[in-house]
């Protein structure tokens, strides 16, 4: 303990430096009573003596223990309080917050490993949900192509809740709603009949389990499967003109509801471009059919506008210039090209910056650890500085 503190006591700047504790700190425990200084200078400045620093060291040993300001006061002032009774009720308390902060900790790898990587299972475990026909690399290819849409995002939300069983159950609902389809056009139900409405706003229900279709992407979904070669044998492989048929019902199902197929865009921010899926498998003519899964649907994301009028198709390897393209740039039709902005892999590192500061900056108040607490903020700051310049880059680029 200290004890060269002069007859005329130390001020509150000195106090401050000797215990590393902040002024406001010193001035809210004297307002308080818990740790008053002892004497006063004639202009009524705070004067502590060595007896007032012995008070405070304690004050700040429980502090860092994690116990509040009224149970330090019980335990300095009160000579009945059971202190070490305190401590073990401090201890229990401090258990349960870690418990709770490595929960929350597993929860942002999980998170910020949706965002990443879209799938969180193995390999092994991907092929045992989706079936041998399963390319594990088709969400990484998702990805690469999609990762700065808005439904990439909703895609990773929901994916960072589902373990292998979610994911079967999903994969399960997909292969009904196709078996369904076929059905219903054995039995020759007809384009706007209520049982095909029905079979449409199931496959609404069905498709929210990757993200939130409204009917105007539903119509350039479903044409993409008819467009898209890949797309269109997986249906008439499940019965011969199903893909057709599909649409069919689709469109008449949008058309109810005010919407002229014809015209219908994507919404909330995604990329336009042509149906793409690049190497995939096509199905046999008859038999089970390959299930529909996570990451492997490279959506139509703009339909024509008009009779005869298309949208400029994005090169898939180089422009006309020969400038090669990247997965990232973005596909800009007014422009007639591609620009590149900001791409997915910078977006998703930024993100995770700010992340994995939250959770240390949230650790390190659970443990008392300004280190980790200041390491923890300064990650969200680098994380929140790389987000807006990037957002700088793109304006000056659109």
């Amino acid at each position: 303990m200290p004890d060269d503190a002069d007859a005329d006591g130390l001020t509150v700047g000195q106090v401050s430096a000797r215990l590393d504790v902040t002024v406001r700190a010193l001035h809210h425990w004297d307002e308080i009573g818990l740790a008053r200084p002892s004497l006063r200078t004639a202009a009524g400045y705070r004067l502590y003596t060595a007896g007032d620093l012995e008070r405070l060291h304690r004050v700040v040993v429980y502090r860092e223990l994690g116990l509040g300001l009224d149970r330090i006061g019980a335990v300095l002032d009160d000579s009945t309080a059971d202190v070490p009774a305190a401590l073990r009720a401090q201890r229990t308390q401090v258990t349960e917050r870690i418990d709770r902060l490595r929960r929350l900790g597993d929860g942002l790898d999980r998170m910020i490993g949706a965002h990443e990587r879209g799938l969180l299972l193995t390999a092994e475990q991907q092929a045992a949900v989706f079936g041998p026909r399963w390319d594990p690399d088709w969400p990484a290819q998702a990805r690469r192509r999609y990762g700065d849409t808005a439904q990439w995002q909703q895609y990773a939300e929901r994916s960072a809740s589902r373990g292998a069983e979610e994911w079967r159950a999903v994969a399960d609902a997909v292969t009904d709603l196709d078996r369904a389809l076929a059905d219903a056009m054995d039995a020759g139900v007809a384009p706007g009949s209520p049982e095909a409405d029905r079979l449409v706003e199931r496959h609404r229900e069905v498709f929210a389990s990757f993200f939130p279709l409204t009917r105007r992407m539903q119509v350039c979904l479903v044409r993409g499967y008819e467009a898209d070669p890949a797309f269109a044998a997986h249906y008439d492989g499940i019965r011969a003109g199903l893909a057709t048929w599909f649409r069919r019902i689709v469109d008449a199902g949008a058309r109810a509801h005010g919407i002229d197929p014809d015209t219908a865009t994507w919404e909330q921010g995604a990329r336009p471009g042509p149906p793409r899926r690049p190497d995939r498998p096509t199905p046999p003519a008859r038999g089970r059919a390959p299930r529909a899964v996570p990451g492997a649907h490279d959506v139509p994301l703009r339909q024509p506008r008009g009779p005869g009028r298309r949208e400029p198709r994005p090169p898939s390897i180089t422009q006309g210039d020969g400038t090669a393209l990247t997965p990232v740039d973005r596909f800009h039709p007014g422009r007639g090209g591609y620009v590149p902005t900001m791409g997915a892999d910078d977006k998703f590192e930024a993100k995770a910056d700010e992340l994995k500061g939250k959770g240390k900056e949230a650790l390190g108040e659970a443990t008392d650890d300004p280190d980790l607490e200041a390491e923890g903020k300064g990650d969200q700051v680098k994380g929140n500085l790389k987000q807006a310049g990037e957002k700088v880059k793109d304006v000056f680029k659109s």
